[in-house]
C-alpha cells in the first residue's frame, strides 16, 4: 500500500516494522520503539543490575538515556552534547519526566577526564560520530570502574555515508524490482564520488569520519569483546527511498527485510551490537 502522507516516514526507524526486525537482531524481542532492544539486551545480560552512574556522549536530547533510568536500569547519567538546542531541550524532558535530578547535561571535552567513575558507557549510534574511535573506546575501558560494562549500538559502515558500488547496484536493483515493477515511483540510489565524499564532510563534518575503524577500534581496545553484526546494509540505503513511499502492510518492506537478512547472512552489516564487561 502507498503512502497518503509521508511526513512521518522519513527512514527505517520510521517504520514499527523495520525497527522490530532491528530489535530481533539485538535482543531476540520484536520490540517496536527506538533502542528498545538495548533496554531489553542489558536487562538480560546483567539480570538484576542496576548501574549507579552512567554516560553517554553524543545523547542529542537524552531520550534513548532516559529510558534506561525509567526502566530501572540506571540511577543516573551524565549526558555530553554540544548542541545547546537539545540540552535545554532534554532538561525541558528530564524536568517533566521527573528526572531531573538523575541526569545531568555536560557541554565540553569528556575526553580529558580518564579517572575511572562510571559503571556504564553507553554508545547508541553515536560513536561513529567521533573524530577518533579509537581513542573514544581507549577512553571509555580508562573510565569504568571494575565490572563495570561498555555497550555499543552503532554504525559501522562506509565512512561518510559513500555507499559501495555493489550495495548501490544491489538497492538499485530492488528499487526496480520491489517498487517500480509494481508502479510505485521512486528514484534510484545515487553512487557515490569525491563531490559526494566531499559535500557530506562539509555538510556534517561528524556524519562517520571513522565508522570503518569502529571494528579494529572495538578488537584493539575491549579484550575478548563478542560483535554481533546485524545487519542493516538494505535498510540504512533504502530506507530514504523506500519508507516514504509505501506503509508498512505493504509487501515491499517484507521484501526489504527480507533481502537485508540476506545480505547480513552472506557478512554484510551497516550496524552492530556489543557488550563488554571489565574484569
Amino acid at each position: 500500500m502507498e503512502v497518503d502522507d509521508s511526513a512521518s516516514r522519513v527512514n527505517w526507524w520510521s517504520s514499527d516494522k523495520c525497527l522490530a526486525y532491528y530489535n530481533v537482531a539485538v535482543s531476540g524481542v520484536p520490540a517496536m520503539l527506538n533502542s528498545q532492544g538495548c533496554r531489553i539486551r542489558l536487562a538480560k545480560d546483567f539480570p538484576g543490575r542496576v548501574f549507579d552512574r552512567a554516560v553517554s556522549i553524543g545523547c542529542a536530547t537524552g531520550g534513548k538515556e532516559m529510558a534506561l533510568i525509567t526502566d530501572g536500569l540506571v540511577k543516573r547519567f551524565d549526558l555530553w552534547e554540544i548542541n545547546q538546542a537539545s540540552i535545554d531541550e532534554g532538561e525541558r524532558r528530564a524536568a517533566e519526566l521527573g528526572l531531573a535530578d538523575q541526569v545531568t547535561f555536560r557541554k565540553g571535552d569528556v575526553f580529558a577526564d580518564r579517572s575511572p567513575r562510571y559503571d556504564l558507557v553507553y554508545w547508541d549510534h553515536s560513536l561513529h560520530h567521533m573524530s577518533d574511535v579509537d581513542d573514544a573506546l581507549a577512553w571509555s575501558v580508562a573510565v569504568l570502574r571494575p565490572g563495570g560494562a561498555i555497550l555499543i549500538n552503532d554504525y559501522v559502515g562506509p565512512n561518510r555515508l559513500q555507499w559501495r558500488k555493489d550495495e548501490v547496484r544491489r538497492a538499485n536493483s530492488f528499487i526496480r524490482r520491489a517498487m517500480r515493477d509494481r508502479g510505485i515511483a521512486s528514484r534510484e540510489v545515487p553512487y557515490s564520488t569525491l563531490f559526494s565524499k566531499l559535500r557530506q564532510r562539509y555538510r556534517d563534518p561528524s556524519e562517520a569520519p571513522q565508522s570503518e575503524n569502529i571494528l579494529q577500534a572495538c578488537a584493539k581496545n575491549l579484550p575478548g569483546v563478542r560483535v554481533e553484526r546485524l545487519g542493516g546494509t538494505f535498510i540504512n540505503i533504502l530506507g530514504p527511498f523506500v519508507i516514504p513511499a509505501v506503509t508498512d502492510d505493504s509487501p515491499v518492506i517484507d521484501e526489504l527485510l527480507s533481502e537485508d537478512a540476506a545480505l547480513r547472512d552472506e557478512g554484510s552489516s551497516h550496524f552492530i551490537f556489543a557488550l563488554w564487561s571489565r574484569p
